[in-house]
């Protein structure tokens, strides 16, 4: 075992996303030591309590049970960090972690790669720790975080137009088509897909239940437990079927549905 090599823990709640993330990691570098992996904030917290600081850590920003950038912005973790998320929302907050980087999902490779290299650099230049971020890094970075969406353009027929996110009950994948549910019970389309306005809503108010939903936080009523980690979810207007959030989706939703 080289004492070059690179020891780093890796904090991602979904297997899949986990799998690719480990190998994207070794391929960048192939003496990397991935000495732990965590799907939920108690479980990094305990471990980084009581080991040695790894030279890194790559983390998706939310967990099965929470933010893993708490961990950071307390300084509970004193590691450099390359955040990864599906959602640009906490680009500012990152920073002023001194984040290594913040790579956008579906990650690839080579941004895996690009933010190892982006570590080597700093560790040579700063002893392991992004410099401080300055108030007009800050200032200059935040051009870059998009605010999410106020308003979804619709079409009825060949009339277009505006109806606020905060009136949105739910959107459907169905045929093709993405389906928009008011909370007055009216149905629009809207000429995006689900994962386009994923990344454009709220995420504290929009939550995607399953490959076919986005539901608003207060178009729901209740929630139950139907077995192997499925909710299903009573919302207003109803729905055409019952809205299940899935089972990879389930710790998520609670924690988000508690805040």
């Amino acid at each position: 075992m080289s004492d070059a090599a690179l020891r780093v823990v890796l904090l991602e709640d979904e297997p899949l996303a986990l799998a690719r993330l480990t190998a994207a990691v070794r391929a960048a570098r192939p003496d990397v030591i991935v000495e732990a992996t965590f799907d939920t904030v108690a479980g990094a917290r305990a471990w980084f309590a009581s080991h040695p600081a790894p030279d890194l850590v790559v983390s998706d920003i939310q967990l099965a049970d929470g933010l893993a950038i708490a961990l950071f912005a307390s300084g509970e973790v004193a590691s450099p960090v390359v955040f990864a998320s599906a959602y640009d929302a906490y680009l500012m907050d990152a920073f002023r972690c001194a984040a290594v980087d913040y790579l956008l999902k579906p990650i690839a490779t080579a941004d895996v790669a690009r933010a190892l290299d982006k570590h080597a650099q700093m560790r040579a230049t700063f002893g392991g720790s992004a410099p401080p971020v300055d108030a007009g890094t800050m200032g200059a970075l935040s051009e870059f975080v998009r605010e999410p969406r106020k308003r979804l353009l619709v079409r009825r027929g060949r009339e277009m137009r505006a109806v606020a996110t905060d009136d949105v009950a739910y959107l459907v994948a169905e045929e093709k088509l993405t389906l928009l549910f008011t909370r007055a019970g009216t149905e629009h389309v809207v000429d995006k897909t689900l994962s386009e306005l994923e990344q454009e809503l709220d995420r504290r108010t929009f939550f995607r239940a399953n490959r076919a939903t986005i539901v608003h936080v207060q178009a729901i009523r209740s929630f139950r437990s139907i077995g192997k980690g499925r909710l299903e979810l009573t919302v207003e207007p109803r729905p055409k079927s019952a809205l299940v959030v899935s089972q990879e989706n389930g710790a998520k939703f609670r924690a988000w549905f508690d805040r």
